[in-house]
């Protein structure tokens, strides 16, 4: 009796799902709940990979250990890894996590920022292993990561039509014209201004351990209802 009663509920959330994946067809409904999930979850594990380094660097500095040639060798390959394991669970959480085939869509499109910012964040250290000291540079003066969450949020706010994912947009590309400028105005000063010089140094941490992002994606995932967009 209990076999048989699991498998019609089996057959009644198999047909459920199937109803709910063409809905958006016939109604233009926006499901929410499996993007929700997905991005939280995405989230989670990048803001601990930033965690980890950061805590070494300051473990480093307390232990004396910072700055010595091993502590480089062990933050480049850490910070490889660190970055690779929110993209393979970002995989593996859209294809293997049940939801909507229009959030799956979605989602499998989506890829391609969550990809962007963790090559972003590995640039420095790939670097060291490829000639790529141009792209380094032109990385320290222009946040690109940022500017791919600018466009990640934009694609979201297109999906869900909720004007709060466009002011989150503008908060992204606020902070992108506010570090680029201070770093322009760094590079371009001839009198040393320990204001500037400052606020440098304090835009160089927050953007190594991704503050901005976190900020950002954070206010992304807090804003998505749980619920069906219609």
């Amino acid at each position: 009796m209990i076999t048989l009663e699991k498998k019609i509920q089996d057959h009644l959330n198999i047909i459920k799902k199937t109803i709910g994946d063409t809905r958006y067809i016939l109604d233009d409904a926006k499901p929410a709940v499996g993007i929700k999930k997905v991005l939280y979850r995405w989230l989670i594990l990048f803001v601990v990979s930033n965690l980890i380094l950061f805590i070494y660097m300051k473990a480093s500095l307390y232990l004396d250990f910072f700055g010595k040639k091993s502590y480089y060798q062990i933050f480049r390959l850490s910070n490889i890894i660190l970055f690779c394991i929110p993209i393979m669970f970002y995989l593996f959480y859209v294809y293997r996590m049940d939801m909507t085939v229009k959030e799956k869509d979605f989602l499998k499109g989506f890829m391609i920022f969550p990809l962007l910012i963790s090559f972003f964040k590995m640039l420095n250290s790939i670097s060291y292993y490829l000639d790529i000291n141009t792209m380094v540079s032109l990385y320290d003066t222009i946040p690109f990561d940022l500017f791919v969450a600018f466009i990640a949020i934009y694609q979201l706010y297109r999906y869900f039509d909720d004007k709060k994912y466009k002011y989150v947009a503008y908060l992204a590309l606020i902070f992108v014209i506010m570090f680029t400028l201070i770093k322009y105005i760094a590079i371009k000063m001839i009198t040393l201004n320990t204001v500037i010089i400052n606020m440098n140094n304090l835009l160089d941490i927050m953007n190594t351990y991704s503050f901005f992002l976190m900020i950002l994606f954070g206010l992304v995932v807090l804003f998505i209802k749980e619920e069906t967009y219609e």
